[in-house]
């Protein structure tokens, strides 16, 4: 048995339990009734496409030797724990009907970007690090994306909400084209 077949199932274990969440949460929301707003929806779609984009890239880096010693793939690990938080806190987990989303958004927004902010600096660790590839654009527009969510966990102005994720919405976009030049 390769390393491959025994750890992409436990990481997409992981992954998967945060997207199970993620969309258990978008249907009770959704089935509640709920006064929506785009900030909130906005970012319950970037997550998504996180999820999308680490299992990508996870599904090539698992079969190379950068995940080959225990410390690494430990390390390694932070990744999909922090993308099952940030699934996590997208949207509510308790269902009241008629409760407002842009409440919701701004109650949570330290923690929700706090997770991005963290998961950001690890991305560009482990990518930095693991693959001694800083010369690439990955690692330091997750950096960016660290920086521009610290932000947005610093601050409940919306217009800086709007701005900025509309900035890290397009950084993100550009990263899905780099990983078919790198992967």
């Amino acid at each position: 048995m390769d390393r491959a077949t025994v750890l992409l199932p436990f990481v997409g274990i992981i992954v998967g339990l945060g997207l199970a969440d993620l969309l258990l949460s978008l249907h009770r929301t959704v089935r509640a009734r709920r006064r929506w707003h785009w900030l909130p929806a906005f970012w319950t779609g970037l997550t998504f496409l996180l999820v999308l984009m680490y299992w990508w890239v996870f599904s090539e880096i698992v079969t190379s030797p950068v995940l080959g010693s225990f410390g690494r793939f430990a390390f390694h690990l932070g990744s999909p724990v922090l993308l099952f938080l940030l699934c996590a806190a997208a949207l509510p987990d308790d269902v009241g009907d008629g409760e407002d989303l842009r409440t919701y958004y701004f109650a949570n927004h330290r923690y929700f970007f706090g997770l991005m902010a963290a998961s950001g600096v690890h991305g560009a660790l482990d990518y930095g690090f693991n693959y001694g590839s800083w010369g690439y654009p990955v690692p330091w527009i997750a950096l960016v994306v660290a920086g521009l969510a610290t932000t947005l966990a610093m601050t409940r102005r919306p217009a800086v909400h709007v701005v900025v994720s509309g900035l890290i919405a397009a950084l993100l976009v550009f990263l899905i084209g780099s990983f078919t030049r790198t992967f």
